[in-house]
């Protein structure tokens, strides 16, 4: 049992160590003339056809205000050396072998968007699969930064369409073509993103002409279609703001006379704006076009704004002033003001109160009459003087009394006014706030309709 073992361990020993040995003079001659700089084809007149596609694993961070996207991806190429082939009989039977691709000759594909800093767009030296036949497969990792241009108009419903152009920076199309393995990306291994929702990667391959050559330059563009997820502005930002909109209108309801009136308006237009800029710093800074939540916010703050003045107004009508005038007729009618005409009429004297006045001057009058003494000869002079000093008082009193009388009148008028004004004010009110909450509602339909 132990020889066999032995046996066992020599046979495994010598059948690694030969293959060890084959695989090491399989890598040794493909190379032995080898040079990486040159293309893999015996005809200088042939062109190498490299196999492209692009594996989608992660959007890492879309920035609209930079235009930038930065995605993790998979890299995988595939073309023919005709300087790496060999029969696998001469090698122990290898038909496969893994080179490092530093030397062997690579197609220098760029993206042509790349945004390079240090540490990033930097291709790793993987190794690449060698077959037999000469075809060889190379897949390698990275994580590339790419500018894209963005169109933030229907933001934060917009769908973005980021394209990535990838070519051969050094070779035309008579030298090295290349061609996509399929007409969509891969993304079977995708991470999905919190923020952003990929909707298509498609592939397309272009042939351009650029004014310096006249050879072809073909690329073969992946183009990631991405949906932004609203949830969170439709949550933090959108609903606060509608919030907001409703408190200010709401506001109309409030009374005159508690002298808040004017200062929650205020408060809740300062807070739209505080809104708006925190949205804005996250937008790029276009003239362009103005964003729909911009759309939005700014649809808000003039109604807020204009709901402020309007306040201001009522407030000017609900306090009158000392120069109060009555109002005007065709506001009466277009308001139907009809509880202050009774309190007009109100300042019209009473038939009671009239009798009563006309009663106390009659006896003002025959108190007068009476206490004049006829006149007799014998009537001593200080008892003259004090009967007329009496009488003077008597007129001093009746006209004090007089102006008492006109001032209850003017009193009452005064106020009859007053609340004529005030229950203009109120219905005005009313109407704004019925009038304001349509034309939120219309400009909110009117928004979102352009999403859906």
């Amino acid at each position: 049992m132990a020889a066999a073992m032995i046996i066992c361990c020599l046979f495994l020993q010598q059948f690694y160590g030969i293959t060890a040995t084959t695989e090491r003079d399989l890598l040794a001659d493909l190379l032995a003339n080898y040079t990486p700089d040159a293309r893999p084809v015996k005809d200088p007149m042939q062109n190498v056809t490299v196999r492209f596609e692009l594996v989608l694993a992660q959007i890492i961070e879309v920035i609209a205000r930079d235009q930038m996207l930065t995605v993790n991806v998979w890299f995988r190429h595939y073309w023919d050396d005709e300087f790496l082939v060999w029969n696998p009989a001469d090698y122990g039977g290898i038909t496969s072998i893994r080179i490092p691709s530093e030397k062997i000759w690579r197609p220098d594909i760029v993206l042509y968007e790349r945004i390079h800093e240090e540490g990033w767009s930097d291709t790793p030296n993987t190794h690449a699969h060698v077959n037999h036949n000469g075809s060889v497969q190379w897949l390698y990792p990275v994580t590339l930064r790419s500018s894209c241009l963005m169109d933030v108009s229907m933001f934060p419903y917009d769908i973005q369409s980021c394209p990535l152009k990838f070519s051969s920076w050094a070779y035309d199309g008579l030298a090295v073509d290349i061609v996509s393995t399929s007409p969509e990306g891969d993304r079977t291994n995708f991470i999905q993103n919190e923020e952003w929702d990929l909707k298509s990667f498609v592939a397309t391959k272009n042939i351009q002409y650029y004014n310096c050559c006249t050879q072809p330059y073909p690329d073969v563009t992946y183009t990631i279609e991405i949906a932004r997820k609203a949830l969170y502005y439709n949550y933090y930002v959108l609903a606060p703001c509608i919030v907001i909109v409703i408190i200010s209108l709401l506001g109309f309801c409030l009374p005159p006379d508690s002298g808040e009136k004017l200062s929650l308006s205020i408060t809740m237009l300062l807070s739209l704006v505080v809104f708006m800029q925190l949205v804005a710093d996250s937008l790029p800074a276009t003239s362009t076009t103005i964003p729909l939540i911009g759309q939005f916010f700014g649809a808000t703050i003039v109604m807020v704004a204009l709901s402020s003045v309007l306040t201001i107004f009522i407030l000017s009508i609900h306090f009158r002033g000392p120069n109060i005038q009555p109002v005007p007729r065709w506001l009466k009618l277009l308001f139907s003001i009809k509880a202050c005409k009774q309190l007009a009429q109100q300042t019209r004297d009473s038939p009671g109160d009239t009798e009563q006045r006309d009663l106390r001057m009659r006896d003002l009058n025959s108190f007068r009459r009476d206490s004049i003494p006829p006149e007799k000869p014998e009537l001593p002079a200080e008892r003259s003087m004090r009967y007329t000093d009496l009488h003077k008082r008597i007129d001093v009193i009746n006209e004090h009394l007089e102006e008492m009388l006109k001032d209850r009148r003017s009193k009452v008028a005064t106020q009859a006014i007053e609340e004529e004004w005030k229950e203009l004010a109120v219905k005005m009110d009313r109407c704004l706030l019925v009038l304001f909450f349509v034309v939120s509602f219309i400009t909110l339909i009117a928004i979102m309709s352009t999403v859906y």
